[in-house]
């Protein structure tokens, strides 16, 4: 009797460590999923920011150069007068 009672333990126990080596494994492949999604949402923020800025460089680039023809067209319009 106290021989079934030790084997029943012993598989009562076996049991409990898979369980809890199953629940481990589970939450580190979480975590790991976790972590590579907040490294890919990471990745694109900084390349929509990266987009962002080469857009915004290529406004100003071509701000500048309209501004730069104004001033050669008012300064042409100008010796037309004198």
């Amino acid at each position: 009797f106290k021989e079934s009672e030790r084997q029943r333990e012993a598989e009562q126990k076996r049991l409990s460590q898979e369980i809890e080596r199953e629940r481990e494994e589970r939450q580190q492949e979480y975590e790991k999923r976790q972590q590579e999604y907040e490294a890919r949402q990471q990745r694109e923020r900084e390349e929509r920011q990266q987009e962002y800025e080469k857009r915004q460089q290529e406004y100003e680039k071509r701000q500048q150069e309209y501004e730069a023809r104004q001033q050669r067209e008012n300064e042409a319009r100008q010796r037309e007068y004198e």
